[in-house]
C-alpha cells in the first residue's frame, strides 16, 4: 500500500506555443494536469511511495495520462477508465508577461468514485 494516496481528476492542458488570445494561437503542447498527481510525482521522486485514485476517460488523453504518471512511479492501479465519459480538458491564454489571462476547462461529467 502507498504512504501517500491523492484523490482527483487530473485533466489534458493544452498550453499555447505563442501569446495572445486562444481563437489566435494554432499550436499546442499537450501536458497534464491536476494538483493530486502533482503531489503524488513529487512524493515519490523524494523517495516515497504514492497512489492517486481517478477516473479518466477511455480515450487516448485518459491513456496518456495514465502511462505519464504510471512511468513516474505514481501507483495507478486504482485509476478507473470510464467508457462513457471524456477525459477532461483545460486550456489557457498567456499574455507576453506569461500570466494566465484566459482559462477554458471541459470537464467530464463523472465522480471519481461511484457506488
Amino acid at each position: 500500500m502507498p504512504e501517500v494516496v491523492t484523490l482527483g481528476e487530473t485533466m489534458a492542458v493544452f498550453d499555447g506555443i505563442t501569446t495572445g488570445p486562444l481563437r489566435y494561437i494554432s499550436t499546442y503542447e499537450r501536458h497534464s494536469g491536476g494538483a493530486e498527481t502533482n503531489v503524488a510525482v513529487g512524493v515519490v521522486r523524494l523517495g516515497h511511495s504514492a497512489g492517486w485514485i481517478s477516473r479518466l476517460g477511455d480515450d487516448e488523453f485518459g491513456k496518456f495520462i495514465l502511462n505519464f504518471f504510471r512511468g513516474e512511479g505514481v501507483d495507478v492501479s486504482q485509476v478507473k477508465m470510464d467508457p462513457y465519459n471524456p477525459t477532461g480538458i483545460f486550456s489557457a491564454s498567456r499574455t507576453k508577461l506569461e500570466k494566465v489571462k484566459t482559462f477554458i476547462t471541459v470537464k467530464a461529467r463523472r465522480q471519481v468514485s461511484s457506488p
